[in-house]
């Protein structure tokens, strides 16, 4: 039987509501078949494929296409990296509230769309991530005072370049697992 005829018969079957028509259409492992003696899988269970690789793959593919004309080959890339890396820590931008990508693209030396691509593509996250899990970490390291007295959280916040508390609450929740308050308590019961 051609192959557009089965499928057709299948659709008449399943249609009519005529079951041993529709398991005529079946194999003897009740798996459909287009065509006769052909399996057809769902491609996306491809054996030994796990979902966060593809994912991974997926986003990696799509940065690609996304940034297939920008200009920026890898040299420049890892150059641009570290020095974005090496402002971070030295210069500690992320504690300024009103850093932008635009400021912070001047203080690199570069343009906006090759930063941009740099922190997408090269640390696999947004502007605001990458700020936030700056901000946070050095969060982390005010609430792990060793006296326990590093002051309020809201201060605390503010003081690490956050606007309001629930934006850093919720940054903080996502990058550490825990709100500040919680980790707060963990490192002074881990100190005393």
């Amino acid at each position: 039987m051609h192959a557009n005829k089965f499928v057709e018969s299948y659709f008449d079957a399943w249609n009519h509501h005529d079951p041993k028509g529709v398991a005529d259409h079946l194999a003897e492992d009740g798996v459909y078949r287009d065509v006769p003696e052909i399996d057809i899988t769902d491609y996306y269970d491809v054996p030994d494929v796990s979902r966060p690789h593809l994912a991974r793959l997926v986003s990696r593919q799509a940065h690609e296409n996304k940034y297939a004309k920008s200009g920026l080959n890898e040299e420049q890339m890892l150059k641009y990296k570290t020095r974005l890396e090496n402002i971070m820590v030295s210069d500690q931008l992320y504690l300024q509230p009103d850093v932008t990508l635009p400021k912070l693209a001047v203080v690199v030396g570069c343009s906006v769309n090759h930063l941009s691509q740099v922190i997408n593509s090269g640390f696999d996250m947004s502007f605001f991530d990458f700020m936030n899990q700056h901000r946070v970490a050095h969060a982390q390291e005010m609430l792990s005072g060793l006296d326990g007295q590093t002051g309020a959280i809201l201060n605390i916040a503010f003081a690490v370049g956050f606007n309001s508390n629930s934006a850093f609450y919720a940054a903080f929740k996502k990058c550490v697992g825990q709100t500040p308050a919680q980790y707060r308590r963990t490192r002074n019961q881990i100190n005393s």
